[in-house]
């Protein structure tokens, strides 16, 4: 339960990080099907980035492909902090596995890895093995005007 909240807000700071005080609005384009390719080209890449920024607390890469209104709220001290509580709850990112896009209608594409964790035992338990599982992890890419930003991400179950 505390593995789900904690990926929870992570992902509730992404989605919700510019808050109620925005007053501008999102001018949202359309996917069209001739641009799908070079889309999930780049919805793989800003994926890929958000994990590794993660892994590695690598806040300049980890903001990257964000809006600027997430941007704006995002600190980098929240940034370490989560990443600090994400490694402790899940343990270490191992590889991630690109699995494919869903399309949410002509606004939304969803792109989605498996990532694996290994984490260690307690060290009061003596001979205990560490444990490998897999989480999935979801990007939410939009097209605003002629550029595509990440929407939100995070991890599930």
């Amino acid at each position: 339960m505390k593995n789900l909240l904690l990926l929870l807000s992570f992902a509730a700071l992404i989605a919700f990080g510019a808050g109620c005080k925005t007053t501008t609005t999102m001018a949202l384009g359309t996917f069209s099907e001739d641009e799908s390719i070079k889309v999930e080209e780049l919805g793989k890449q800003y994926g890929q980035d958000l994990l590794k920024g993660i892994k590695e607390k690598n806040y300049p890469l980890f903001i990257e492909h964000l809006s600027a209104e997430i941007k704006d709220k995002f600190s980098e001290d929240k940034f370490e902090k989560l990443c600090e509580q994400h490694t402790q709850q899940l343990g270490k990112q191992n590889e991630a596995t690109y699995l494919g896009v869903l399309r949410h209608g002509p606004l939304v594409r969803a792109y989605i890895w498996k990532v694996e964790f290994e984490k260690n035992p307690p060290a009061n338990q003596p001979g205990a093995q560490a444990v490998v599982y897999d989480k999935m992890f979801t990007v939410m890419i939009v097209k605003v005007d002629d550029n595509y930003q990440v929407l939100g991400f995070g991890f599930s179950s």
